[in-house]
């Protein structure tokens, strides 16, 4: 039996994959830098995945990495 996930951007369904990610999640921390709460994460396919990096390494600033 296979699983299918379906991305939260393009709505694209898609089988798990091993990549760098294929989800991204949104976490608050306070001004002491200690994690308040951990939100909501997002599945991404491997395409909304690759645009994700591309523009995080444009614009953003990676903190940690695997």
């Amino acid at each position: 039996m296979s699983r299918i996930r379906k991305c939260d951007r393009c709505s694209e369904t898609y089988e798990p994959y091993t990549a760098r990610f294929n989800s991204v999640g949104i976490s608050t921390f306070n001004m002491d830098n200690e994690l308040e709460d951990v939100s909501t994460d997002f599945d991404l396919c491997p395409k909304c995945a690759k645009e994700f990096e591309s523009w995080l390494n444009a614009y953003g600033k990676v903190i940690a990495t695997n």
